[in-house]
């Protein structure tokens, strides 16, 4: 909220452009701030033509342009050059949401400094597994981090959030090593799933992933997650496709054990 009431104002019809499908609160908080909305809409494989977005950013004359990369909730992402010419190719103020970059090597963070017209916003909340203390910072160039300080509440971020969130950053080794578990989970994870695919094709999509997540697109995905649903295991139903978290090795292996019975019955005369 706060890049919003700094960088949009609701009388000189300024406008907010983000793609989709992407995390829906970014328009949400956008229509709180009166910000006209434009939406460019993905490929049909939910990945991001640059040249085309460039093309949208400078027709619509979008002042502010905001997404997730890796994306939430496809798991797939842009890399650095695309990045690169998109920030570089456009007037508008880039705000690259890199919530679940920790589980990807394309963050654009080390070089942020670089650009004026660019936004990156980072969370404890992924990676770090800590949700519950609602930390999340933004990084800029002084000039915008200036503006942002301007608008800012000065108690948006408690003393006791403050110092848990400290407390976790002093231990790099363990985030580390955490960041290694999930990520090699969510390897086992999608390798399971690609070879669930290869063996019913006509059943499940598997995208790639960059997060800690899969998405998975099947035309019985409703069915699907309710039959996991009353296996115990809970999975994320957006429409025709299902978001499926990496767990431990036993979670995993009792998602994909579940998931094969259920998709198997279809098949099975």
């Amino acid at each position: 909220m706060v890049v919003y009431h700094c960088y949009i104002i609701p009388d000189a019809g300024d406008k907010l452009l983000t793609v989709e499908p992407d995390f829906s609160m970014y328009r949400f908080y956008g229509s709180l701030a009166e910000a006209e909305s434009v939406v460019y809409k993905k490929k049909e494989d939910l990945s991001i033509d640059v040249d085309d977005l460039i093309v949208q950013v400078r027709e619509s004359g979008a002042k502010v342009v905001l997404f997730s990369n890796p994306c939430n909730p496809t798991s797939l992402g842009l890399r650095r050059e695309e990045v690169r010419k998109l920030i570089t190719s456009v007037s508008a103020l880039v705000v690259l949401d890199e919530a679940y970059m920790d589980f990807w090597d394309q963050s654009l963070l080390g070089e942020v400094a670089q650009y004026d017209n660019l936004i990156i916003l980072r969370t404890c909340s992924k990676a770090f597994g800590m949700a519950a203390i609602r930390l999340g910072f933004a990084v800029a160039n002084p000039t915008l981090t200036r503006t942002l300080r301007a608008v800012k509440s000065p108690y948006n971020v408690n003393a006791i959030t403050q110092k848990m969130g400290a407390l976790v950053m002093r231990s790099p080794e363990l985030l580390h090593r955490a960041l290694d578990e999930i990520i090699l989970s969510r390897k086992a994870l999608q390798a399971g799933l690609k070879d669930l695919e290869t063996r019913y094709p006509e059943q499940m999509h598997v995208y790639d992933s960059y997060t800690n997540f899969v998405l998975v697109r099947m035309p019985r995905a409703k069915e699907i997650f309710e039959g996991l649903l009353s296996k115990g295991i809970a999975v994320r139903f957006m429409g025709d496709t299902l978001r499926i978290t990496a767990g431990s090795e036993e979670e995993n292996a009792q998602l994909l054990k579940n998931l094969e019975s259920l998709v198997s019955s279809s098949t099975n005369p």
